[in-house]
Order: structure tokens, then C-alpha cells, then sequence
């Protein structure tokens, strides 16, 4: 049997499991230059030696409903295993600040989020924004916006068109898709409300 190369960190009998490959065994893992360079019974010569007797290594999960979008909460979601933490179902408004404030702040985990109805329709029908710099997180920034209730009334065909709009330009800047709280958010939203009944569109970015 060749023996693994030098590594620069091995994790020695941790049960691993990657569930591309259905691999679920105990066996040793040596990382190098970042990027794992071996799996197997042999274990690797590294810089750095972890004992992963009753411990799992796995790739990194995705947790794609998250609102601890807070440096303390994804210190948690670290601990947990979550390498990217993505807001897809309350999402946020002013999508292009709201990533320029995290990365400004630094995060450990990857991160993104959907373009917020919620907060689109509260921005459209109230006249009231709720920027990101005032609000730690995009769930907050709901939450004050709850606060207007003038929200949950019916909107206007002028102020549907212009709901659509800003859920477009978000799109634009960078949100992973569009955040519906129709069923926690009850609200007087017609089902109706589409753009001469076609889906929101944009236009790829170059």
C-alpha cells in the first residue's frame, strides 16, 4: 500500500461520511494545502495530528433557512458543522448594503440572502425604509417593519408594479431568489400580483 504524502493536517479514526460518495466508515483524512488529499486506512504523516475518535468529519452542511445572520449566531452554526448560512425565506431589502455591511463586519461562514416581499411591501406601502445599517440583522429590520401596519392593506396596481420593481432590483444586486411569508405574514396580498401575468424577470449580470 503507498503511504500518503506528508500532509499539513491529519484528523486520525474520525467516522467520515460524504454522502456524494455514500462513504460512511471510520477511516484517517489528511488535508493539504487547504484541499483534502487523502481518505483511507493509511494514516498520513502531518505537520498536525487530531485524534477523531468518536468524532464525524463531513463536508460542510448548508443551512439554506437561517436568521442568525449575526456574527455571534454564526459562531454558533460554526460549531454546529454550517459553512453557509443563507436567509431564503424572510431574505432583506437594500440587498447590495446589507453584503457590504457583513463583509465590512467579516464572517466566518458563507452567507446570502432572497429579496424580502415582506419588506418590499412594507417599504412600498408605508413610505418608511428600514436600512441595514440600523437593523443587525435582516430579521430585525422585519420586525421593525411589522411595527408599520399599514403594510397589511390591500396595494394599489401602481404600488403592486412598484413592489415587483424593487423585488427586481434586488435580483439585480445580488439576492438568491425572492422571500415569500404569505403563510406567517398574512397579509391582504392579492395572488393576482404579477407584472401582465408573467414571472419576475432580470437580466443576467455581466
Amino acid at each position: 500500500m503507498t503511504e500518503p504524502a506528508r500532509a499539513d493536517l491529519a484528523v486520525a479514526g474520525a467516522r467520515v461520511i460524504d454522502p456524494e460518495t455514500h462513504l460512511d466508515q471510520v477511516c484517517n483524512v489528511a488535508v493539504t494545502g487547504g484541499v483534502i488529499s487523502h481518505v483511507g486506512d493509511a494514516v498520513p504523516t502531518a505537520d498536525l495530528t487530531l485524534d477523531g475518535a468518536g468524532l464525524v468529519v463531513a463536508p460542510g452542511f448548508i443551512d439554506l433557512h437561517s436568521h442568525a445572520q449575526s456574527l455571534s449566531g454564526q459562531r454558533l452554526q460554526a460549531l454546529d458543522g454550517v459553512t453557509t448560512a443563507l436567509d431564503l425565506e424572510a431574505g432583506t431589502s437594500q440587498t447590495r448594503a446589507r453584503y457590504e455591511q457583513m463583509a465590512g463586519e467579516g464572517r466566518i461562514l458563507n452567507y446570502g440572502y432572497s429579496a424580502s416581499w415582506s419588506l418590499a411591501r412594507a417599504e412600498v406601502l408605508t413610505g418608511q425604509t428600514f436600512p441595514p445599517a440600523q437593523y443587525p440583522t435582516s430579521f430585525a429590520a422585519l420586525q421593525a417593519a411589522e411595527q408599520h401596519t399599514g403594510w397589511t392593506r390591500p396595494a394599489t396596481s401602481g404600488e403592486t408594479a412598484r413592489i415587483l420593481d424593487s423585488l427586481e432590483a434586488e435580483l439585480a444586486a445580488g439576492a438568491l431568489g425572492v422571500g415569500m411569508l404569505l403563510g406567517s405574514r398574512p397579509s391582504a396580498a392579492s395572488p393576482s400580483g404579477v407584472r401582465n401575468g408573467a414571472p419576475i424577470t432580470v437580466e443576467p449580470r455581466s
